[in-house]
């Protein structure tokens, strides 16, 4: 899978711009420099180290084991169904400009795309964050929209409209909260508008605030033993 947002991506990647302040200090500086037409070359410190027949193996057996590896995915598109993605991961295969991982609260719409990260199982949490989100089927999500939100809400009405704007939706889920900072993709998802529905949700005060909600289709049945897994306690 390859187009140019892609290529950018990876040179994004690269020359640090992706990564925010303190991965952009601990990588110290980019790894490559920009040549002319469209032509790359690492910098002239990781040239040196190539010359030293050790590293230069390192390097090449990270390669190897990274092409290995690769096979394990779908190589036709940019996330592959019921692997496990972290939300760097995602920002980086879905092409944004920077790392905004730190600032998705549950799903955030950039470029066209807009992922939606679900926790199942929320253990010992406070009230007005133990949203109702819930498999219907192995097809089928029931999902909540942040509180305080109503059908007039901008994001709302994005999530809403997203076939006519062409956003595409893409779920992913995690059994519960000490499973680390890893999701599954359970794939693009088309939103059943005739589902949603405004609903109520209590806040941090006990108050009941707004809350929307929706029936999100699956693209493909979630895989047997993953969807046991996540509903099971």
């Amino acid at each position: 899978y390859i187009n140019e947002e892609t290529i950018q991506s990876v040179k994004r990647i690269f020359s640090l711009d992706f990564f925010v302040t303190n991965d952009k200090n601990k990588y110290k500086q980019q790894a490559i420099i920009e040549l002319e037409n469209n032509e790359y070359a690492f910098n002239s410190d990781i040239q040196e180290s190539l010359q030293n027949i050790y590293f230069k193996s390192f390097v090449q057996d990270i390669i190897a084991c990274a092409f290995e590896k690769s096979k394990e995915y779908d190589q036709t598109r940019p996330l592959t169904l019921f692997k496990k993605y972290s939300r760097r991961d995602v920002c980086r295969l879905l092409n944004w400009s920077k790392d905004e991982s730190s600032t998705i609260y549950g799903y955030k719409s950039k470029h066209g795309t807009c992922p939606i990260f679900v926790t199942y199982h929320k253990k010992d949490v406070e009230a007005h964050l133990a949203y109702g989100d819930e498999f219907l089927s192995p097809d089928l999500f029931r999902w909540f929209t942040r509180p305080r939100l109503t059908f007039e809400s901008k994001e709302v009405i994005e999530i809403l409209n997203a076939k006519e704007s062409d956003l595409h939706l893409h779920l992913f889920v995690k059994k519960d909260g000490g499973e680390g900072f890893d999701f599954y993709y359970l794939g693009q998802t088309t939103l059943d508008e005739t589902s949603a529905k405004e609903e109520t949700m209590p806040d941090k005060n006990n108050q009941e605030v707004s809350v929307v909600t929706a029936n999100m289709v699956l693209e493909q049945s979630v895989q047997y033993d993953i969807y046991h897994y996540l509903v099971e306690e």
